[in-house]
This record gives structure tokens, sequence and C-alpha cells, in this order.
């Protein structure tokens, strides 16, 4: 979030801001190709701690490997708002109102039907909540509810 903050600090719109790889002792920011040198000399400073940048070309990026907590659940069924719900501890009611509202992603498009059917390697991305991948369906238990594990992203 601090780097991205002081992105936006430099009065840089959100949408000429790739993905940020961040590392324990630095970041590589991808940033359309206009805006690069505007960044590189005025980008001084992220929270409260002085930075030094650099234009490095793509061959030299080093991408940050996504850290997951597992989860296994047991669950009635595959439907968003079950999975979702148990993965986010929140009520199944309550987790209907973002998904209709539209800040609920599958696979990175929009989906507002709180019905739907995850499968394995979905991801599901949630405004304010985080994001989640499905990484397998284990099976039925004998009481008929499925086990799913559940990679949460950190």
């Amino acid at each position: 979030g601090d780097y991205l903050g002081a992105l936006l600090g430099l009065g840089i719109k959100r949408d000429r801001v790739g993905d940020l790889h961040i590392h324990p002792e630095f970041c590589h920011c991808l940033v359309e190709e206009e805006i690069a040198d505007y960044v590189n000399i005025h980008l001084r400073q992220v929270h409260r701690v002085q930075v030094l940048t650099d234009i490095v070309p793509l061959t030299g990026l080093q991408a940050a490997a996504p850290v997951l907590e597992e989860q296994n659940l047991s669950v009635a069924s595959l439907r968003l708002d079950g999975i979702a719900s148990d993965v986010y501890r929140v009520s199944r009611s309550k987790i209907v109102d973002p998904i209709r509202a539209g800040r609920c992603r599958v696979n990175w498009r929009a989906e507002e039907d709180p019905s739907a059917m995850l499968k394995e390697g979905d991801v599901v991305s949630f405004q304010g909540l985080g994001r989640f991948k499905v990484l397998s369906v284990e099976g039925v238990t004998k009481k008929g509810r499925v086990r799913v594990k559940i990679g949460k992203f950190i």
C-alpha cells in the first residue's frame, strides 16, 4: 500500500501503474513508458523511508512469488457465496451484498451472481477483503459436504 500510495501521491492515475512486485529489500513497479522518467526523477520517499529509483528493462524484472495461507474447508456446495463466507468468516447473508454490488471478481471478471459455481483453479477477489484461490476439490465427506483446499493470498 505504501508503494502504490507514493506513486499516486505524485499525481499519477491508477490506470498508468501496473503490477507492484514487492521484495524485502526493493520493489519493482511496472509503469507506462511515458511516465517512467517522471517517476524516476520525482519518487524519493515511500512512507517515511527515502528511496532511490532506477529504470530497469522488463528482462530485469524479478517477479514476487505470491504467498498463500492454505485452509481446508468443508462446504455444502461450491457456490461462490458459501465458500467466500467461510474464507472471510462472515455469514452468507452478509457476503451476498458485496457480490451483488459488483465488488467481487472471479478470474478477474466481475461476478454478481452469489450462486455462481466455483471450480479448481478459480481466483476470487473481493474489494476490501482480499483474494483467494481454489487450490483443489478433495472429494465428498460421509455427510455429503465437499472438502475444498483454499489458498488465501497474504
